[in-house]
């Protein structure tokens, strides 16, 4: 299937190890999400649930900045490698930006699934269900504009017309 004069199959071949990181920085994230859930409630070691809220703070950031530096890495690779436009480096971007947003979404419901069970709470678990919902449908929206945009950026850098 052609798109923008471009095989779908070279818009994969694109963002398959952007893909691969994002991936593995949702890991990352969620898996500093579950020890702050794990800390939070075990007694002796609710003093450090400060410790880990920050340190998953900073570790959200560190990997927002690197998927907006992938994500312009999308964009250039689709000029320089896939001999690209500025539009198919953003067709990359939102693709990349839709898979990679849907994976997040999907840690971070496990995340919240997980912190439901420990709960024991009806309200939290309202909550986390409603969460869940916006997380869905919220992250690859956004991971599409956010995906398209630096692509876009990405592929200017690299002399896309």
């Amino acid at each position: 299937m052609q798109i923008a004069g471009k095989d779908i199959k070279d818009y994969i071949k694109i963002i398959t190890i952007p893909v691969v990181i994002a991936a593995a920085l949702s890991i990352i994230r969620s898996a500093m999400d579950l020890v702050g859930i794990v800390v939070v409630r075990v007694p002796v070691l609710a003093v450090l649930s400060c410790l880990t809220g920050i340190v998953g703070l900073i570790i959200t950031i560190i990997s927002f900045v690197i998927l907006l530096a992938v994500a312009g890495w999308v964009g250039w690779n689709t000029v320089k490698k896939m001999n690209g436009t500025l539009i198919n480096a953003l067709i990359s971007g939102v693709i990349f930006g839709f898979v990679a947003g849907l994976i997040s979404a999907i840690f971070s419901i496990i995340v919240s699934i997980i912190n439901m069970i420990l709960g024991f709470s009806a309200i939290g678990a309202a909550v986390g269900i409603v969460t869940m919902v916006v997380t869905l449908i919220a992250a690859p929206i956004i991971g599409v504009i956010i995906g398209g945009v630096c692509a876009a950026i990405g592929a200017i850098i690299a002399g896309g017309k």
